[in-house]
């Protein structure tokens, strides 16, 4: 299933970040976040659109300010929506431990795959899982650019860039 897929590339990417470098911080720049961070709001968001969504059977129909259920994490809103949390303030963040957030991915993609089980096929019914499948995969892809940047080994061939031919 891609949910899980996508998941698995994002544990693994973070498994590299978590070997690299010693307390899981980056420089502060326009074009990173501190990957704990990131971690959490890739959970925080698939949990946000398709398990607390009281609407997401609607898909774009859906009103996206209404009123959510409660999450995995009380206070999750305060801490990963990038609409709340402005990008200079995500290295200040009292953020869950590692063990913590990672617990909470695992429980925020069982609860959205309970959610995908009972859905109907429809495009509007499926509209907020393809939402936050795309949404992992363009962490994932910022995590390897952010990799590169920072010089951390990708190990899978997947995700390999390949050398560009001699001129």
């Amino acid at each position: 299933m891609a949910l899980r897929a996508a998941r698995a590339d994002t544990l693994s990417l973070f498994a590299a970040f978590r070997s690299h470098l010693n307390d899981l911080m980056v420089p502060r720049h326009p074009n990173l976040n501190p990957p704990l961070w990131e971690l959490g709001h890739v959970g925080w968001f698939q949990e946000y659109w398709t398990v607390r969504n009281p609407q997401r059977a609607l898909g774009l129909a859906a009103d996206p300010g209404c009123s959510r259920t409660p999450g995995v994490r009380t206070n999750a809103d305060t801490l990963y929506s990038s609409t709340e949390v402005v990008h200079e303030r995500r290295w200040g963040l009292a953020l869950p431990g590692i063990d913590a957030t990672l617990g909470d991915l695992s429980t925020q993609l069982a609860r959205s795959l309970e959610t995908l089980e009972q859905a109907d096929d429809s495009d509007a019914a499926l509209y907020f899982h393809r939402l936050a499948l795309l949404h992992e995969d363009m962490h994932h892809e910022a995590g390897l650019y952010m990799a590169q940047a920072l010089g951390i080994p990708i190990d899978d061939p997947r995700w390999q860039c390949p050398r560009l031919p001699d001129p």
